[in-house]
């Protein structure tokens, strides 16, 4: 996927000119779901082949006989997939001066409970919003790096 400065496209090799624009997309069992400005669009991976369709209803027949649309859940895409890429260099300032103190007090509380000394008061003491916190990034690295649908 690119941006030539006229939306997003898809490259695939040995083609000169990309495939698009593309509105959104997902990622699921090997191919490229997508819609594009005008049309709608499946992109098989392995073999670079992409077909294009003008009208919904023949493009969501081909996905079903496929069985390329996601049972739980469909994670499209609009833009950069993954974040981490455009922010690495903060996350890698914020690690140094924020999380490996954070990480230190949320195993020193959890040392704390284990040992039966500490109970969890959000008052008293926020190792449960620093735990929270380390959660939900930990999830977010987690989507950056496994990007398809299920």
């Amino acid at each position: 996927m690119g941006n030539a400065g006229s939306g997003i496209e898809l490259f695939v090799e040995g083609w000169e000119t990309g495939f698009g624009p593309i509105d959104r997309w997902y990622f699921y069992k090997g191919h490229v779901v997508g819609r594009l400005v005008s049309g709608y669009f499946v992109a098989n991976e392995r073999s670079g082949e992409i077909r294009g369709f003008e009208e919904e209803q023949y493009w969501k027949e081909y996905l079903a006989e496929r069985d390329l649309v996601p049972k739980y859940w469909t994670r499209w895409h609009t833009g950069n997939w993954r974040w981490l890429d455009d922010y690495a260099f903060a996350l890698l300032l914020i690690g140094a001066l924020v999380l490996i103190p954070l990480l230190g007090a949320t195993a020193r509380f959890l040392n704390r409970w284990i040992a039966g000394e500490a109970r969890f008061r959000l008052r008293r003491n926020p190792a449960l919003i620093i735990f929270s916190l380390l959660l939900l990034l930990l999830f977010r690295l987690l989507l950056d790096n496994f990007p398809s649908s299920f």
